[in-house]
């Protein structure tokens, strides 16, 4: 088994995922998700058999996503995207768990609850990883209501082309220290703004690369 160094997991999608093909109800998330049933079979069978650790879950759980066959790259995200990159990465105005990472083609946003940053109380009251809570955080940062050519698109949709854009420019104001990661994250939007891919998402988990 390799050993990771996890900065971030998040307990909620896990624990989701893992009571769905730890049910009874395998035949349907097996159809679902595209995942072999006797695969399914297997991994409740498994789990029967001993205590399962959190850390422990959560390879059962990236097994079961990667086994979907829809986990795409950062460059070319399916439904879920993994990888390995240079990220930025903290807390975001005391509201959220932000990681920036950029490669030539395609800028990645993961947001995620603070809760879920390994050390943290899991106690504490943060936004929640969906979609909603992590665009209402960066577009309604302090930063962004300063910058003066902000215009939140009265579309009504939040994943239009100017939002997302607003969103990326806001995350690059964001100062923290860069190091090397790893995760694998659900995809939520993808959009094109200014002939960079960006790609928006929640992350499973965030790991060091040694």
């Amino acid at each position: 088994m390799t050993v990771k160094n996890y900065l971030y997991i998040s307990d909620v999608k896990v624990d989701l995922l893992y009571e769905q093909i730890s049910s009874s109800a395998v035949q349907t998330t097996s159809t679902e998700f595209g995942v072999d049933l006797k695969f399914l079979k297997w991994v409740g069978k498994r789990e029967t058999e001993k205590h399962i650790t959190r850390t422990a879950k959560l390879e059962r759980i990236v097994e079961f996503i990667r086994n979907s066959k829809k986990v795409g790259t950062v460059d070319e995200p399916s439904t879920y995207f993994a990888g390995e990159m240079d990220m930025k990465w903290g807390t975001f105005m005391g509201a959220m768990a932000l990681y920036i990472g950029e490669t030539e083609k395609t800028a990645v946003l993961l947001g995620g609850s603070i809760k879920h940053i390994i050390g943290e109380s899991p106690s504490g009251s943060a936004p929640g990883s969906m979609l909603p809570s992590i665009f209402d955080t960066l577009l309604k940062s302090s930063e962004a209501k300063k910058d003066q050519s902000f215009e939140p698109s009265d579309s009504g949709d939040p994943t239009s082309q100017t939002d997302v854009g607003q969103a990326l420019r806001v995350a690059r104001l964001f100062r923290a220290p860069v190091q090397r990661l790893e995760f694998l994250a659900r995809r939520y939007v993808v959009e094109s703004v200014d002939g960079k891919r960006v790609v928006i998402g929640s992350p499973y988990f965030i790991a060091l690369v040694d």
